[in-house]
């Protein structure tokens, strides 16, 4: 899939989940299910140089420390 979009992404959303489906949560980057080290290589591969916006929900009344660790 990547080949069809390369040079072709001008912004990334995505969240790192702890399971699939509804009942799933946003979780630090990187200690979800996700493969974010691959997606960041990925980017780094194809000289990105859009937006990247991060997401996160899941513990909402205190969620810096979340964020930051992302």
């Amino acid at each position: 899939m990547h080949e069809i979009l390369e040079g072709r992404i001008i912004e990334f959303h995505f969240k790192d989940m702890n399971e699939k489906g509804m009942q799933g949560h946003n979780v630090i980057w990187g200690t979800g299910i996700a493969d974010v080290k691959s997606m960041i290589r990925e980017m780094q591969r194809q000289n990105f140089k859009g937006a990247v916006t991060v997401e996160y929900e899941y513990n909402w009344e205190n969620s810096f420390s979340d964020i930051r660790e992302s």
